[in-house]
C-alpha cells in the first residue's frame, strides 16, 4: 500500500485565515473564517491553493 499525502496547504497555515473559534477538547481552535469562503473552515482542511498565502 502507497503513503497516505498530507495536504500542502492547511487553512491552519494560511496568513488570510482570521477568527479562529470553536475549541476542541484539548482547548486548540480548529474552526476559522477565510475570505475567499462564505463560511468557516476547518483549520486542518486542505485550503485553496489558488488564495493561499503561507504565514510568516
Amino acid at each position: 500500500m502507497g503513503k497516505i499525502e498530507k495536504p500542502k496547504h492547511l487553512c491552519r497555515d494560511c496568513a488570510k485565515a482570521y477568527d479562529f473559534h470553536c475549541k476542541n477538547v484539548k482547548g486548540e481552535f480548529f474552526m476559522c473564517r477565510c475570505p475567499h469562503q462564505p463560511h468557516s473552515m476547518l483549520m486542518n482542511h486542505e485550503g485553496c491553493s489558488d488564495n493561499f498565502k503561507p504565514r510568516r
